[in-house]
């Protein structure tokens, strides 16, 4: 009997498992490559603790200094800030003070056409005469004196200096007490600042500056309050046009040569006996006039120089004395109507007892 074989031949079919079998495959190629990134970046990782110490101090310190520069310039810009919003320092204005000290200086300095011979000396006191500039009667109230103080003009080397003493004998308060319209119009005035408000019974005393211009003619100016005007006058006295001047004898010898002629004025004095001594002459000449004494070397000659204000033209005083308290009075300046002048307050003053 004849064995037969049977063979089956089955058909082939993919298994779900062959396909999931390439899908884990990319799986594990997506994970392969996350895994290759993330060995990636542990190996950075690695690498920085692998470093040597010295390079971690390193990249520490520059780290701190890049901080400290940070901190410092935020420091530096707020400190600016606060300089830049905080106020200015303001000084406070300081009154105005005139010491002795600086009068005496300025009464030392010399004129610029004044010859280094003659300069300007210590001013001569004499008595302070004050003379009424506005009556309380006409002011309503406000009554003004003024003097001479024979001290060198801060305003102006050309001005005289004046001061008014103004005072209120009202029951009521006078405001912006202050200089209006002057005349003649080229008459030149350094006003005092505004008085806002002088109280009852209250005085006060400014001072101002006027240019004379080598005349005793009258300064005109009105003289007003908040309500009303009052015209003034000042009127310069011959003597108080000068300022005193210091040379030596000889000095004035030589510049009385160069004034001769019409230049010189002079006249025969019949003094008081009470005014020959050299000490009354000396009184007398220098009340009536600003003027410096010379110093001479007879007993019987007395000199006095001077210079006019404004312009700075010399003048000077002799007086000679006599027999039976006569004197000859010489004035030598090319200012001949100021001499004429001058030589008659002179006469006057040494002629009283």
């Amino acid at each position: 009997m004849r064995s037969c074989r049977i063979v089956f031949i089955l058909p082939l079919r993919f298994s779900d498992s062959d396909e999931n079998g390439n899908g884990a495959a990319a799986q594990d190629s997506s994970s392969s490559a996350q895994s290759s990134s993330s060995s990636e970046t542990d190996s950075e990782d690695d690498s920085d603790s692998d470093a040597p110490p010295a390079q971690q101090k390193k990249k520490q310190s520059d780290v701190k200094a890049k901080t400290k520069v940070e901190e410092k310039s935020k420091a530096e810009v707020s400190l600016l800030d606060l300089d830049d919003f905080s106020p200015a320092p303001t000084n406070a204005p300081k009154a105005a003070v005139i010491s002795p000290s600086l009068l005496s200086d300025l009464e030392g300095l010399s004129l610029s056409n004044v010859s280094s011979t003659v300069q300007v000396t210590t001013p001569s006191f004499g008595p302070v005469k004050t003379h009424e500039l506005l009556h309380h009667m006409t002011g309503k109230g406000l009554s003004a004196k003024y003097h001479f103080p024979r001290q060198p003009c801060l305003y102006q080397p050309s001005m005289v200096a004046v001061q008014v003493i103004l005072a209120n004998s009202s029951d009521h308060s006078l405001e912006e007490i202050h200089i209006g319209e002057r005349s003649p119009a080229g008459l030149s005035i350094h006003c005092f600042n505004t008085i806002e408000r002088l109280e009852p019974e209250a005085s006060v005393t400014v001072s101002m500056g006027i240019d004379f211009s080598d005349s005793t003619q009258a300064a005109n100016f009105q003289l007003c309050t908040k309500e009303d005007q009052f015209s003034v006058s000042i009127q310069p006295v011959v003597g108080e046009l000068l300022m005193p001047s210091s040379m030596s004898e000889q000095d004035f010898s030589k510049e009385q040569g160069k004034l001769l002629g019409m230049n010189e004025t002079s006249a025969t004095v019949a003094m008081a006996t009470a005014n020959t001594s050299s000490q009354a002459i000396s009184q007398r000449v220098l009340s009536a006039a600003n003027v410096g004494e010379v110093s001479s070397g007879p007993h019987d000659l007395h000199r006095f120089a001077g210079r006019t204000v404004s312009s700075g033209a010399l003048v000077l005083v002799s007086l000679e004395l006599k027999e039976a308290s006569a004197a000859l009075l010489t004035i030598n300046t090319e200012k001949s109507v100021m001499a004429s002048m001058l030589l008659r307050d002179l006469k006057q003053a040494l002629a009283l007892a």
